[in-house]
């Protein structure tokens, strides 16, 4: 397999902050995971994210990324279908990446409202949990916060 985050062992990856590649025909782009919940935690059982709770992170982490760095460092954050975290093609170097998240999370834990929470800027904008997405924002801060920096690059892969 050729694609590197196809082959994630989704029965090892454990919850946490994870560099999945240097994108290879681009340089200096890079691909993180930002699993919040740990998939397939055993057979037939997974503990998710809210469909509104993921929605309002999704507003929360585009928009405060963007404002912790320059626009242009972060080219895309993406939900997983999964509902266990989200993925983020980004400029920044790994060993920027980790404070900068922290910071934004830090910023919008402390919003009163969500951005582009309108129906001119958001096809659902009444899919939204800000109380819940803080709890998970908050909870995945703490995880980060104590992570090694070793375990942003140890992320399992498939055995073919």
């Amino acid at each position: 397999m050729n694609i590197v985050s196809a082959s994630v062992d989704h029965h090892k990856l454990i919850t946490g902050l994870h560099l999945w590649e240097e994108v290879s025909n681009v340089k200096g782009l890079y691909l993180y995971d930002l699993r919040f919940k740990k998939p397939v935690k055993k057979e037939n059982e997974q503990d998710v994210l809210t469909a509104a709770s993921m929605h309002t992170m999704e507003h929360f982490l585009a928009f405060y990324l963007r404002k912790v760095v320059a626009p242009e460092e972060i080219l895309s954050l993406f939900p997983y279908g999964c509902q266990t975290g989200f993925g983020c093609l980004s400029f920044l170097k790994p060993s920027d990446f980790k404070n900068r998240l922290i910071e934004a999370i830090k910023i919008a834990l402390e919003q009163k409202e969500i951005p582009f929470s309108s129906t001119r800027l958001c096809g659902n904008m009444f899919l939204n949990d800000m109380e819940q997405a803080k709890r998970d924002l908050f909870e995945f801060m703490k995880l980060i916060e104590s992570q090694p920096e070793s375990e942003l690059y140890n992320t399992p892969r498939v055995e073919e």
